[in-house]
């Protein structure tokens, strides 16, 4: 380890300062969200939870985040994603660890049935590509921080075309339509499922996912983002 350190010495992701992949400067600068809103009419709702004039018979139950995508943290999450660099979650999650705890187990308290986490999977080619999927990584360490259970209950079922890459909502919708579909052998009825991904900006990758679960007679379905774009 001290000798891959000589090699290949950390360097801040942002500022490029030696040491670490976010130094304390870095850090500082990332903007923790208190104030959740609906998904549906942007207003503000406790934990993000829908409220009862939005709920549609396949959407969202709530959804929350952690931090604002602002250009520090939108900087780690490209080369978390893009440089393949897996250590660098380490250091972010160790970050997230304490406002993470606080509102995903606030979200937690209020349930009647311990949630499932399942992460927003990526097509075989693009996991493929990457290594990876940061979606899975993050599961993986909040079910270390809350206890909770991790299970894959999607696969994609068709590639498709970067959501980033797609400059409306319309496109973006007509992207992800069929992207989703069950595991072979998952069960969902009457579950609760947090779906856990990096980044939501228009929300249609998850709102399909959820659609695609409730379909499937889950109970409640709500969603985690690191970041909100």
């Amino acid at each position: 380890m001290i000798l891959l350190e000589l090699l290949f010495p950390k360097h801040c992701f942002v500022c490029k300062r030696l040491g670490k992949y976010i130094c304390d400067e870095c850090k500082n600068n990332l903007y923790i969200l208190n104030n959740d809103i609906c998904i549906y009419c942007d207003r503000s709702s406790y934990l993000g939870l829908t409220h009862p004039g939005c709920r549609r018979k396949y959407g969202i139950d709530g959804c929350t985040f952690l931090y604002k995508y602002n250009n520090y943290l939108k900087t780690i999450i490209k080369a978390l994603k893009y440089r393949l660099v897996k250590d660098g979650f380490e250091e972010l999650m160790s970050i997230a660890y304490s406002p993470l705890r606080t509102k995903l187990g606030s979200l937690i308290t209020i349930l009647d049935i311990s949630p499932t986490l399942s992460p927003v999977p990526l097509s075989n080619i693009r996991k493929n590509q990457r290594g990876f999927n940061q979606s899975e990584i993050l599961c993986r360490y909040i079910t270390g921080y809350l206890g909770l259970k991790n299970e894959e209950f999607l696969i994609r079922s068709k590639n498709t075309m970067t959501q980033a890459k797609l400059k409306t909502k319309k496109l973006r919708y007509r992207n992800l339509i069929g992207a989703f579909k069950l595991k072979k052998g998952a069960d969902v009825k009457g579950k609760i499922i947090i779906i856990v991904d990096d980044v939501l900006t228009s929300g249609s990758t998850v709102k399909e996912a959820v659609r695609v679960l409730k379909r499937k007679e889950a109970l409640k379905v709500f969603v985690f983002a690191l970041a909100k774009g």
